[in-house]
């Protein structure tokens, strides 16, 4: 399934709190495969789009050619997660999160052509745990995040990004 050339408007400020998500599979207990968001303007969310909770989370859903802005986290990633291709993340506290150990740990994230501007965090993981691990970052633009633009653990990889300050920390 999916979505595509829709704009999602949550009507929320993410720094008020905001409580309700834009997409959210978070009462999905199995697997979700294949489902695909693409060419939508999804904005003033808590999360833009939260993965699954189920056991083996997210695959191979694929995310292209959207504007996520303005929510309190892009995208929430869970497990095994979603192909980014050609999103532009802008104004969100962070652009992708997640968590980042325990059974819905983030493994195996591309990002592929993407942006990151103005965002808090650009891709990080919630506080207090480990980075993502076995990352694959590529041909992404990281410009004026506010604090970091990318936090990811050990096997990852990043190829042909451009990074511009002032983001006091790049990696």
């Amino acid at each position: 399934g999916g979505i595509l050339n829709c704009e999602l408007d949550g009507r929320q400020d993410y720094r008020l709190t905001p409580s309700y998500d834009g997409i959210n599979f978070s009462s999905v207990t199995g697997e979700l495969h294949l489902f695909a968001v693409r060419d939508c303007y999804i904005h003033n969310f808590r999360r833009g789009y939260m993965g699954t909770s189920g056991t083996g989370g997210d695959q191979d859903n694929y995310f292209a050619h959207n504007i996520i802005a303005y929510n309190f986290i892009g995208v929430y990633a869970a497990d095994h997660p979603e192909v980014m291709d050609s999103n532009d993340f802008r104004y969100n506290f962070y652009g992708i999160s997640g968590l980042s150990s325990g059974s819905q740990a983030v493994y195996d994230l591309p990002v592929i052509g993407c942006k990151f501007v103005q965002n808090k965090y650009g891709i990080a993981p919630q506080p207090g745990g480990a980075a993502f691990n076995f990352m694959n970052i590529a041909n992404c633009v990281f410009t004026r995040n506010e604090i970091l633009d990318v936090e990811m653990g050990p096997q990852g990889s990043i190829e042909g990004c451009r990074f511009a300050p002032p983001t006091p920390y790049a990696i």
